[in-house]
C-alpha cells in the first residue's frame, strides 16, 4: 500500500499564509487500526448499509462497495465535525474529502451511467442508520459507453460532465475540495490524482436534515441497470482554517492595493 499524504493548500494573494488544520477522519481500514473483515457498519464509528464491507489482506485494508443501489456509508461521525461548524467557516477555509486508491469495476452499457457520489453528509438524526442520510454537496462519478469515467455535479445528472482522465478498472485518487466563499456559499472542486478538473462556485450545502453532525459520505447509485463494484484503501476528511492574522494580512493587502490603484488614477 502506498504511503498517503494529504495536503491542503489555501489559495490567497499572499504567499506563506498561516493556517491551522484539523483531521476529523483518517483511515487505511487495516486490522492494525482495529478494523475486522466483514460489514463496515459500527467499525470506528461508521454508519453504513450492507453493501459496504472491510477486508484486510497482507496488511492492505480495503473498503469495498457492492452493486446494490442507493447504498450509503458515513465515515468519521465520531470525529466531532458539525454542520454549524461547516456553515460558519470564514472565506478561505477549506474542507477536503478524500478517497485514495479508488478502483471502480464494471462495464457501462449506458451513455451516462451514474456510479456514486462523494462529499459531506447531510445526516438525518444523530445516531441514525446511514440509509436516512443524504449528501450535503460534492460530486459524482459517471461512466460512458466506452468505460471512461467523468466528473459531474452531485445531482444524478451527467449534463456538463468533464472527463476524469481515468477508466473503469484503473486506480486513482478522488477528492472533493470545498472552499468557503463567505456568506454561506462554497466553491466545490473535484480532483483526480491531485488535479482540479471540475469546479462549481456559489454552491450552498444542503444541511436540511435535523442531524447536528456531518461526516465523510459516499453513496452508490443504481446505474440504469449497470452493476459496479468499487474499493479504496484509505479515506480522509480534513478542515483547514486561515489564522486570524492571515485574515488581517489579506485585509491589509487589499487596502494597500486600493490605495495604490487610487494613486495611479489620481496621477
Amino acid at each position: 500500500m502506498k504511503a498517503k499524504l494529504t495536503a491542503v493548500l489555501i489559495a490567497t494573494a499572499l504567499p506563506f499564509a498561516a493556517s491551522h488544520g484539523q483531521t476529523f477522519f483518517d483511515s487505511s481500514f487495516t486490522a492494525a487500526q482495529g478494523y475486522t473483515d466483514g460489514n463496515l457498519a459500527g467499525q470506528d464509528g461508521a454508519e453504513a448499509q450492507a453493501a459496504y464491507t472491510i477486508s484486510d489482506t497482507a496488511g492492505v485494508g480495503l473498503l469495498n462497495g457492492g452493486t446494490a443501489g442507493f447504498q450509503r456509508a458515513l465515515l468519521g461521525l465520531n470525529g466531532g465535525l458539525t454542520k454549524a461548524t461547516v456553515s460558519g467557516l470564514g472565506a478561505g477555509a477549506t474542507i477536503r474529502v478524500s478517497a485514495f486508491d479508488l478502483v471502480v469495476n464494471g462495464t457501462s452499457t449506458n451513455a451516462n451511467s451514474n456510479i456514486f457520489t462523494l462529499g459531506l453528509a447531510n445526516t438525518a438524526t444523530d445516531g441514525s442508520n446511514a440509509g436516512s442520510a443524504g449528501q450535503a454537496g460534492g460530486g459524482q462519478l459517471v461512466a460512458d459507453l466506452t468505460n471512461n469515467l467523468f466528473l459531474a455535479p452531485s445531482t444524478f445528472n451527467a449534463a456538463g460532465a468533464v472527463d476524469a482522465g481515468v477508466d473503469l478498472g484503473e486506480t486513482f485518487d478522488y477528492e472533493i475540495l470545498y472552499t468557503a466563499e463567505g456568506a454561506g456559499t462554497f466553491q466545490i472542486d473535484q480532483l483526480v490524482n491531485g488535479s482540479i478538473l471540475f469546479t462549481q462556485t456559489g454552491q450552498s450545502l444542503n444541511f436540511g436534515n435535523p442531524g447536528l453532525g456531518t461526516s465523510w459520505f459516499i453513496q452508490g447509485v443504481p446505474a440504469d441497470g449497470d452493476a459496479y463494484t468499487f474499493q479504496m484503501d484509505a479515506a480522509n476528511l480534513t478542515v483547514v482554517v486561515p489564522e486570524p492574522s492571515t485574515y488581517a494580512l489579506i485585509a491589509g493587502g487589499a487596502a494597500l492595493g486600493l490605495l495604490v490603484l487610487r494613486r495611479r488614477r489620481q496621477a
